[in-house]
């Protein structure tokens, strides 16, 4: 035999409070969107505290070493649109690359959301044909070696193996000299 006894006139009035207030709170989640009658106060949003990106001068020499060798090469360096520390770091880069005889580009755009600190986009051309295809049948992951990518762009990994920052690599549709670096915001 179960023990239900009947509920009492508060516990009656607790449940009815809690039902009208959802209730009300659905309503509110439903009503038509239009101009609010009060001022809407948000929230700034939290900044980083971690430190800002910077390529120390001892960094900045090794990191000329490695990329000089390909001197004339292309790069377009995106930094984050309205994030000053990526655009920082961006100008950062780009002097490294001048000085080092590369011709760069610098561009600003509007992150599509939560991305790496930093990424290489390079030509789908940059990765040979036997991966390529072994991409397009396989339903799994297919692993690149550092073999497997053309001398200019590991280099360009391992001027962020210099600055102990990871950088996924990306393929994109474009002409076989040019390369991108998108700098995302800060961690």
């Amino acid at each position: 035999m179960s023990d239900q006894r009947p509920l009492t006139k508060i516990q009656w009035a607790v449940i009815v409070v809690a039902v009208i207030a959802f209730l009300f709170s659905l309503s509110k989640c439903s009503a038509p969107s239009t101009s609010p009658s009060h001022t809407v106060f948000t929230v700034p949003a939290l900044k980083s505290t971690s430190p800002r990106r910077q390529i120390n001068p001892e960094q900045r020499e090794r990191m000329k070493v490695l990329v000089a060798p390909f001197a004339g090469s292309k790069i377009t360096i995106i930094s984050t649109v309205g994030d000053e520390e990526s655009q920082a770091f961006g100008a950062q880069l780009d002097s490294v690359f001048r000085e080092a005889g590369w011709q760069t580009e610098v561009q600003t755009a509007v992150s599509g959301g939560a991305m790496p600190s930093v990424f290489l986009r390079v030509p789908k051309s940059h990765i040979p044909e036997s991966k390529v295809k072994e991409f397009s049948n396989s339903a799994t992951d297919v692993t690149l070696t550092v073999s497997d990518l053309p001398p200019l762009d590991i280099a360009l990994l391992k001027v962020f193996h210099v600055l102990d920052m990871d950088c996924p690599l990306e393929t994109m549709d474009v002409p076989k000299d040019r390369v991108e670096l998108k700098i995302g915001s800060r961690p």
